[in-house]
């Protein structure tokens, strides 16, 4: 749903001159008048983390299956860290 005009159709988009969003994936109203685009990470705890979106879905799909610590920094590359610092 727009934030702005309350369409309800909004699509998932990638638009690399939208300069905000650094995965370039954005959700964009498709009302006409509107037009608004807004980041996908906006409203979720994508917003609150430094990784690449493929990252932090991976993340998020290791931390749900209880993947190793060791075994989910060594694939995304984020040695030394955990990720419950990362979700927390």
């Amino acid at each position: 749903m727009c934030s702005v005009c309350v369409e309800v159709s909004v699509r998932l988009v990638e638009d690399k001159r939208y300069s905000i969003s650094k995965d370039s994936v954005v959700w964009h109203c498709s009302n006409r008048k509107c037009n608004k685009k807004t980041s996908v990470r906006e409203g979720s705890w994508f917003s609150g983390t430094h990784l690449l979106l493929e990252q932090a879905v991976k993340l998020t799909y290791y931390w749900v299956y209880e993947m190793p610590g060791e075994f989910i920094s060594r694939e995304l590359k984020i040695g030394g860290v955990t990720p419950n610092i990362i979700i927390t």
